[in-house]
């Protein structure tokens, strides 16, 4: 487990900042693009945990 959540950690800190240039590009505001930017990272997380 402590394996798979280092893979994760360093999954999200090395696309953070380009998944999130991306997704901000296609929405109204910062906040929503944050909120998007969350749920890719849940979805990730549950798509791991299979």
């Amino acid at each position: 487990m402590a394996d798979r959540n280092q893979t994760l950690g360093d999954i999200i800190r090395g696309y953070r900042q380009r998944l999130y240039g991306f997704i901000r590009g296609r929405t109204a505001s910062d906040a929503d693009a944050e909120d998007i930017l969350q749920e890719v990272w849940y979805q990730l997380s549950r798509l791991v945990d299979l």
